[in-house]
């Protein structure tokens, strides 16, 4: 009688390997930072709604004044300076980092302007308005195929 010998190589293992690699690779992430800054983007031109929470708009004599300077007449945007930290890459300000903290990774994108968080916190005659909001489920599922499809490549 001839024996046969059948050899069954696991080969998910490497591509498991690489994965679990990948998964601990912070830069994995970079992928977020062009969505997050087009979300941003959406968050400025609905005036806070893309986020869920329309901002407080302006009061009557702030809109006298920048009306008599010809400013924008829409909250959070006296110079532009603080949606171009957010929603642009290399603006003054705005920043974009990918690291580890406690062991989880994480993806950031925002601002170092000095003023930002009076106007996210609001001051005795200016109401607090948060430019960053919260973004849909739908934004983040989508999100979550990116880094996924980001994964598998």
């Amino acid at each position: 009688m001839t024996t046969v010998t059948v050899q069954v190589t696991d080969m998910a293992r490497p591509a498991l390997e690489r994965l679990k690699a990948r998964l601990k690779d912070p830069a994995t992430l970079a992928v977020l930072i062009p969505e997050m800054r087009a979300y941003l983007q959406d968050e400025f031109a609905t005036e806070g709604a893309e986020g869920g929470s329309r901002w407080a708009p302006l009061s009557e004599a702030t809109m006298r004044r920048k009306e008599r300077k010809g400013e924008s007449l829409r909250p959070l945007e006296l110079t532009g300076d603080l949606m171009r930290s957010l929603t642009e890459a290399g603006a003054p300000g705005g920043y974009a980092e990918t690291g580890t903290e406690g062991g989880d990774n994480y993806v950031e994108v925002g601002t170092r302007l000095p003023y930002a968080k009076f106007l996210v916190l609001g001051t005795r005659r200016m109401p607090a308005r948060d430019p960053i909001g919260e973004p849909s489920p739908a934004r983040v599922e989508r999100w979550f195929e990116l880094v996924a499809a980001e994964l598998l490549k």
